[in-house]
């Protein structure tokens, strides 16, 4: 489940049958817009990372694993937590400079609500930018991805000593039900498509130190989330509920 991907540019989360419910950064056809994007590229100008010391310590097998669980934490002292299997894995480069404009976009989140609304897709535009300037200078190969299985569980193996950011992300789909403008219509009247719903956000981010021959491992719970958010979604048609959907918990509707 872990070690090198040929990209993670790839369709990470595709595996779980959730589909386009599941939207990360690295994600084919699941990118942030394209102004969220253009802004992501100035800011990864001008990397701040040795990424050299990366690619030498995986040379010389310096290299460690870093293992982890999602989940909700039980709501009872004799109850059972409840993995999360539908959450996506990325582990970059540590940067500083990453870092602090994740950090302060999720701050700009709570100044008003069109903010809030824009705040995941500025996350995932800076993500992406990110990712895109390591592999041009790199390689993909450099950073890694796994996918949680159904216990909840993730694990990267050969992870070159150093430091690292991890970031996970989750996304439900919560369709709106009802009447919608008809195609007709919304060519007669120039209607956008209807909002058919959006995607509930929650994202995980962490540091971690990777040592030779030694096991990072990473706890992932509804307590100790990094953000949420949403992304808006429009079409011609509402989307039925995606696997996964029904019965799970919805994060709350402001980021932490």
């Amino acid at each position: 489940m872990g070690g090198p991907r040929r990209s993670v540019f790839r369709t990470i989360g595709m595996t779980v049958g959730l589909g386009p419910a599941l939207c990360l950064p690295f994600v084919t056809g699941c990118a942030a817009p394209p102004r969220h994007r253009a802004a992501g590229i100035g800011a990864a100008q001008g990397l701040d990372v040795r990424l050299q010391d990366y690619r030498e310590a995986a040379r010389a097998g310096v290299v460690g694993t870093v293992t982890g669980r999602v989940y909700v934490e039980r709501a009872k002292p004799d109850g059972a937590d409840t993995p999360l299997a539908d959450v996506a894995v990325i582990l970059v480069p540590h940067s500083e400079k990453l870092l602090g404009d994740l950090e302060a976009l999720k701050r700009e989140a709570r100044h008003s609500l069109a903010a809030y609304h824009d705040a995941a897709a500025r996350i995932q535009g800076r993500l992406e930018a990110y990712g895109a300037a390591v592999a041009a200078a790199a390689g993909a190969q450099v950073m890694r991805a796994a996918q949680v299985n159904a216990d909840g569980m993730f694990r990267l193996d050969g992870i070159p000593a150093g430091q690292w950011l991890l970031y996970a992300a989750r996304a439900l789909f919560v369709p709106i039900h009802g009447s919608v403008p008809t195609k007709q219509e919304r060519k007669l009247f120039r209607l956008r498509d209807p909002v058919r719903g959006h995607r509930a956000i929650t994202a995980w981010l962490r540091e971690l130190t990777v040592a030779g021959g030694e096991v990072e491992v990473v706890e992932l719970t509804d307590r100790n989330r990094w953000f949420t958010g949403m992304v808006e979604e429009r079409g011609p048609n509402p989307m039925p509920p995606s696997r996964g959907t029904r019965g799970a918990q919805t994060p709350r509707d402001s980021p932490r």
